[in-house]
This record gives structure tokens, sequence and C-alpha cells, in this order.
């Protein structure tokens, strides 16, 4: 009997430098939109396994190897079909994608197309997460869940973790953390060290 499977949802912990951490929580698109973008999100995946790239180099690399894709799909004089896919899926999937941030009162929720306009990460990280996030949707479509099993062991090495939460249960999940308030008092004069 064929198991019906339930698509789990990526979070990733983003370390900030003198920041705190910041967390990104995402769902795979729906079967409607796989669908709809079913050989782009193929063709993206045989692309990169056919140069020879291990899960580990398509996480690094997944959002340009989509681009690439849909660009070589269109060929000469076609149009650019694949093109307005490929970037209608993206921003599917940062749709799709929340940043927890610490707020003053715990955590709190931004869209992760928000947090990269406020410059909560720096174009690195955005990068990073965006690549890892395309690949995650690429690998969640494409591979069967035993295969699935084994790249998601391997995501850890990038901070991440394949959840079944929802943001709102994921958020509950994490440490409390704040926004440390500054309330421009001085220490008084007796705490300062000599």
């Amino acid at each position: 009997m064929l198991k019906i499977d339930k698509r789990l949802n990526i979070a990733l912990e983003v370390q900030r430098e003198n920041e705190p951490s910041v967390y990104i929580h995402a769902v795979p698109v729906d079967k409607m939109v796989y669908e709809a973008n079913y050989r782009l999100i193929t063709r993206t995946a045989i692309t990169m396994y056919g140069d020879g790239m291990a899960p580990g180099a398509c996480c690094r690399v997944a959002m340009l190897a989509l681009r690439a894709t849909a660009k070589e799909m269109d060929g000469a004089g076609s149009g650019d079909v694949y093109r307005r896919s490929a970037e209608s899926l993206i921003q599917e999937i940062w749709r799709l994608s929340n940043v927890l941030m610490p707020g003053l009162k715990g955590w709190e929720t931004v869209p992760f197309h928000e947090a990269i306009q406020n410059n909560t990460l720096d174009d690195e990280q955005i990068s990073e997460v965006q690549n890892i996030l395309v690949y995650f949707t690429v690998l969640s479509w494409f591979h069967r869940e035993s295969e699935r099993k084994d790249i998601y062991e391997m995501l850890k090495i990038f901070g991440a973790q394949i959840v079944s939460s929802n943001v709102t249960e994921y958020s509950s999940s994490l440490p409390i953390s704040t926004r440390p308030v500054t309330t421009g008092a001085t220490a008084p004069a007796s705490s300062i060290a000599h």
C-alpha cells in the first residue's frame, strides 16, 4: 500500500556577528505549485547532480542553478517562460519562509522578504539561506522519502533541522529570547570596577 507522505519543514539557525541568532522556518511549496513547475524543479535537480554536485554543493548554488536551468530551458528566441516561472517559484519559496527574531516579548515572526529588506541578515547570509531554501524545495519534490532522509541528515551541517511543526509551534519550542532593552540609565558608582 502506498504511504501518504507528509512533507516536512526546514528550520535554520543563522548566527550573526555581535547579534543574537535568528531562525528561518520554511515549508515546501504545495503540490499545485510543484505540478506547475515540475519540469523546472526536475531539470534543476538533474542539472546539479549531472554536474557531479553532492547535496552539500547543491546547498551553495541551488538558486543560481534554478535560474540557469530556466534560462537554458527557454533557449534562444523562445521567450522567457521558464525564467518567469523560476522567479515566481522563488517568490513563492520566500512567501513560505519566515524569520524568527528576538523581540521585546520573545520571538517575533517576520516574513523572509521583509527581513531581507530590513538588513536583518548580511548579503552572504541571505545568499546562503536562499540557496538552502531553494535546494530544500527541489529535494522535497524530486527525491523519494527514503532518499530525503539521508539528505535531511546532511543538512544539519548547515545548521538546519527538519521539523513537522509550523512556524508558531517551532517558535514556541525555542528558548525564550528577548532583545535587551536599554534604559539610558548609568550604573551606580559603587558598581563600577576600579
